[in-house]
């Protein structure tokens, strides 16, 4: 398979409480395509770090140092620490819809898991694109709370070898985590720019603004994303 290596960012911000965390992970992996133009992706989880502000205080971990975190920042780091080293197989179709994801563990053998957290954004229609083309999706953007967006995808631009996409959707789910019931709502817009060839997102720039009703207590949230692919 093609080498290739992935910068996955993201950034959560409490907008109420001022608190914001960004989360950097590095991966890497192969690339590889079967006879069915579907796409597997092999990657591990290298680092991940969390820096940004919680409760007025600055903050910078590492997820290969985790006696260094106190137990009140491990409520918001260790769902996302946990997946350091870990080995992943996610398969796409050639329209960029996810088919599966599974972790590899250390003695080889698959098992459905917790998502890892770098998702893609893209997903094609069923035809040949062109600048000014527009044409939506749905898509589910995290498993288990299943989190749904209404995307409408826009051709901007084609330029030596690139495609650039805008993208924009309504955000909606609920679900329960940790005993707690929630719900969400909100909108979410961002660019996307494609390798013509190959179809792969290289760039990803992705802003949600939404609502998190959790047990009636309504939350204002900021979820940012910035996600680059590099063969």
């Amino acid at each position: 398979g093609k080498q290739v290596k992935m910068a996955y960012e993201f950034t959560v911000t409490s907008i109420q409480k001022g608190d914001k965390v960004r989360f950097l992970i590095s991966m890497s992996g192969s690339a590889e395509k079967d006879g069915n133009g579907d796409v597997s992706l092999n990657f591990v989880n290298d680092k991940i770090t969390m820096d940004g502000n919680v409760g007025g205080k600055q903050v910078d971990y590492d997820a290969a140092l985790p006696d260094s975190i106190p137990d009140e920042i491990k409520t918001v780091t260790t769902s996302v620490f946990s997946l350091v080293g870990k080995k992943f197989k996610s398969v796409y179709d050639e329209r960029m819809n996810k088919k599966s994801e599974v972790i590899i563990k250390a003695d080889a053998s698959p098992s459905d898991s917790v998502e890892n957290k770098m998702q893609l954004f893209m997903r094609f229609p069923d035809t040949v694109i062109s600048v000014g083309y527009t044409w939506q999706r749905e898509l589910v953007i995290k498993s288990g709370n299943k989190m749904l967006c209404t995307a409408k995808y826009k051709v901007k631009e084609i330029k030596d070898g690139k495609v650039y996409i805008s993208m924009e959707g309504k955000l909606s789910g609920d679900g329960e985590t940790f005993g707690h019931v929630f719900s969400i709502d909100g909108n979410l817009t961002g660019n996307i720019t494609v390798d013509s060839k190959t179809g792969w997102p290289l760039q990803t720039e992705i802003n949600q603004d939404f609502t998190l009703d959790l047990n009636g207590e309504k939350i204002p949230m900021q979820y940012s994303i910035k996600h680059s692919i590099s063969f």
